[in-house]
């Protein structure tokens, strides 16, 4: 079995892998996570405190229901993850 604390979203105290927007000041947060990491692929933020990524990733999925109305598991998957479209063939 894995060690889940090599995981990106444990490094970063982000378990919900929110990405980072400089516009959106989440409570604990404290910048880019993965400082190693070229500044293009720092994608994802980063928590004071495992709890600080807790409380964001729930206050997010609390918007997509008051805000935008989703109120089903496929709503809120098809906002969170959508698929990406790709121009490559299929196999």
């Amino acid at each position: 079995m894995s060690d889940p604390t090599q995981s990106r979203g444990y490094r970063n105290r982000n378990p919900g892998n929110l990405d980072y927007h400089p516009s959106i000041n989440w409570q604990g947060q404290i910048g880019r996570g993965d400082h190693w990491l070229p500044v293009a692929q720092q994608r994802f933020a980063a928590f004071e405190t495992h709890e600080h990524g807790i409380r964001a990733l729930a206050r997010n999925l609390v918007t997509y229901q008051e805000r935008h109305g989703l109120n089903t598991v496929r709503g809120i998957i098809n906002r969170y993850a959508p698929r990406w479209k790709t121009t490559r063939a299929p196999m």
